[in-house]
């Protein structure tokens, strides 16, 4: 069997000094394909076999995907892209696919094989396979990230005429911070044989387990293990946009600091290079009698001098600027401020860790998960005892060491107070978007960024405040859509990404606050195990799969579900007003649909909308584009509850507000299904329901008020 491998490997690029990064994989293994198109025989081992070589170089693996059809794919790769920018700067992401692969002859595109494609090569097998093209559009979402794709594709079994494909793959452009390798050279083929797994993953596995190597050796190394084994038959290829070397398996041993044996060395390691004359004095009185003290007094000394030599010019005129230029204060001649790895657990202990040289100390984790008193001492005060008795707790440090340490941290906090010992995407400093509490950190917003209070909790994005035209005069509005009228949503807010999930919303039931969907709850006709109605069953498993949005649920169990994520988040979370429902889907457009007048292809699912769900089942969130806002699914899939009563436009506020309450109302629903038409997935279409009516085509999507 031959394959055309190529290697989709996602890295965040990690700085010089970083000791400890967030690493993340995403292994992606389609085997079981329609005989038409080509079963293949190693995929699943492969996925395997690198998943636990990445494994034991400290990545999280994430959920592997075998068999996967289109939706799932790339609904894994935005996944990934989430945990990397919630890793921080130097995370390291990893992207191994096995499975089919292609290009198509005419226009050179190359294509990830789903395993639910069927007719070889014609329009709809391409339309349902995976542009490599869109897959790095998607990984470019995280900015600060390298990104590394390895690519092992199958094309020996691949049906597909040679018309309309290009032998192998086509090579790509050198994308800037991505390493792209192909375990075969464009317009070759690669072996697939192999009792275990293919020659590239086999070669992959083992470069992976041998310490020290950058990825440039590293993957020089596959090359010539891959040509080794084929008799020089298949030799991969590469593309480096990477800036710098990044060492997937560790640094080499050589660059390893030399332990640190005295308690003073340990503490000097950490301030020799302060500026601070007091930190200097201070570690004088803890460890004078030491090298490292005569060390710290010679360190004072030339400080002092240089203080001496720097006393200003007396006094002069200002300097006179033209009108209109800024004075700008000089750059910062301190040393990178001080950082300390997380602590283990709130009640663990970790070992202050050595200092290599030239390397500012190491910040606590910029995650909430450990922010408790002493860390929020270190973010956001000055109190010198609390950090040092919060080192002493937390980490094998003696007195005189935290008390050195903590004099450090402190004045490094006090000179410089523009600095966030907690830096967060979206800092809050001189914040000029929407200062927001996110978990426990305080964040500047903007439109169209994203964030999650929780790992469990729904994805939000921020939308603008602004004006729009509610309602519609179309010749194929409905009455209730008039009269059309202007809407002005004052405040920015936050709005999920995506309907609610299956997922999210069974962490609610499972702890024992939102009742069970209806078609999961005990004793239930329409329970799709034990009932006897079919009214769910015609989802089939598309009902339960944890990215598909949630379904039987009323408006009564939205709200049970937004008063628990708000509880548990201590965050303002509730359902979309009507006007903010009909602002956020038209994402900054006038037109009938986000897109535009017409319904299009493949833009949304309905009964005619053009995807592969059409009036069958309701579709993984995010499977089509988002709209202006980065809102997906606003049209279609399944209808949404809001918070209004049904009432006539003629009472409706014109600040975005919810509608006045009316008692035993009907409830409104907006943004059409998967089972409607194309004309009622119109941004201006009105429904509406019972509040406790149940169904299988009506979900939610919750809004959160962005508030310090």
């Amino acid at each position: 069997m031959v394959r055309a491998a190529i290697a989709l490997l996602l890295l965040i690029v990690v700085s010089s000094a970083a000791l400890a990064e967030a690493r993340f994989a995403l292994l992606i293994g389609n085997q079981y394909y329609d005989p038409s198109v080509g079963v293949l025989k190693n995929p699943h081992n492969d996925v395997a076999l690198v998943g636990e070589a990445l494994a034991k170089q400290g990545f999280e693996v994430l959920p592997p995907v075998k068999d996967g059809k289109r939706s799932a794919i790339l609904g894994a790769v935005r996944d990934l892209v989430r945990h990397l920018n919630s890793g921080g700067s130097g995370a390291i992401g990893f992207i191994y696919y096995s499975g089919h692969g292609a290009a198509e002859k005419d226009t050179n595109i190359n294509y990830l094989i789903p395993v639910d494609a069927k007719e070889p090569g014609t329009t709809a097998f391409w339309d349902e396979s995976v542009k490599l093209d869109d897959v790095l559009r998607l990984l470019d979402g995280a900015r600060s990230a390298a990104k590394f794709v390895v690519f092992d594709a199958c094309r020996n079994e691949l049906q597909l005429p040679t018309k309309d494909t290009s032998k192998g793959l086509v090579p790509v452009a050198e994308q800037q911070g991505m390493f792209i390798a192909y375990a075969s050279a464009p317009g070759r083929t690669a072996s697939d044989r192999g009792e275990k797994s293919g020659p590239y993953a086999s070669a992959l596995a083992a470069e992976l387990a041998k310490p020290g190597l950058d990825h440039l050796n590293l993957f020089q190394n596959v090359k010539e293990a891959v040509l080794a084994s084929s008799g020089g038959a298949q030799q991969p290829w590469e593309s480096n946009g990477l800036g710098r070397r990044v060492y997937l398996t560790g640094q080499p041993k050589s660059q390893e600091p030399a332990p640190i044996s005295s308690e003073a060395d340990r503490a000097w390691a950490w301030i020799k290079d302060t500026i601070d004359q007091s930190v200097l004095v201070n570690f004088i009185k803890q460890f004078g009698d030491t090298p490292s003290g005569a060390l710290a007094r010679a360190r004072l000394e030339e400080l002092k001098k240089q203080q001496v030599a720097a006393v200003p010019p007396a006094a002069s005129e200002p300097v006179r600027r033209p009108t209109g230029e800024q004075l700008v204060s000089p750059p910062s001649t301190k040393p990178p401020v001080s950082q300390l790895p997380p602590p283990s657990s709130l009640e663990g202990e970790n070992t202050l860790p050595p200092v290599r040289p030239g390397e500012a100390a190491r910040l606590f984790s910029n995650t909430c998960s450990h922010c408790h008193k002493g860390s929020q001492d270190l973010a956001n005060g000055r109190n010198a005892s609390a950090v040092a008795q919060f080192l002493q707790q937390h980490y094998t440090a003696s007195a005189k060491e935290a008390n050195v340490l903590a004099a450090y941290l402190v004045s490094e906090r006090t000179a410089r107070p523009e600095v966030n010992l907690h830096p967060q995407p979206g800092s809050v400093n001189q914040c000029d978007g929407i200062k927001t509490t996110v978990g426990a950190q305080v964040r500047c917003l903007k439109p169209k960024d994203t964030f999650k209070d929780c790992d469990t909790c729904p994805e939000m994005v921020v939308v603008p405040a602004g004006e729009f035209v509610m309602g519609s005069n179309d010749s194929d509005a409905h009455e209730n859509e008039k009269p059309v009228h202007k809407v002005t949503v004052v405040k920015p807010f936050a709005v999920g990404a995506f309907e609610v999930t299956v997922s999210e919303y069974l962490a609610c039931s499972a702890a024992k606050v939102c009742r069970p969907p209806e078609w999961n709850e005990p004793g239930n006709k329409f329970n799709v195990s034990t009932g006897s109605d079919v009214h769910y069953k015609k989802l089939g498993s598309a009902l339960s799969e944890a990215r598909h949005p949630i379904v039987g649920i009323s408006r009564d169990d939205a709200k049970a579900y937004v008063a628990w994520i708000t509880k548990r988040t201590r965050k303002p979370y509730r359902l979309l007003s009507e006007a903010e429902w009909e602002y956020a889907a038209r994402g900054g457009s006038s037109a009938k649909y986000a897109w535009g007048d017409e319904i299009g292809k493949n833009r949304a699912n309905c009964d005619g909308c053009g995807s592969q769900w059409d009036n069958k089942q309701t579709a993984p969130v995010g499977s089509f584009q988002a709209n202006g806002f980065g809102l997906y699914d606003m049209h279609g899939n399944v209808w949404e509850w809001v918070a209004d009563c049904e009432a006539k436009y003629t009472v409706e506020p014109s600040d975005g507000t919810t509608a006045p309450e009316i008692i035993n109302c009907s409830r409104v629903v907006r943004g059409g299904a998967w089972s409607n038409y194309p004309g009622y997935q119109r941004a201006a279409v009105r429904s509406g329901s019972g509040s406790t009516t149940r169904n299988n085509y009506v979900g939610f999507r919750v809004a959160r008020t962005l508030e310090p």
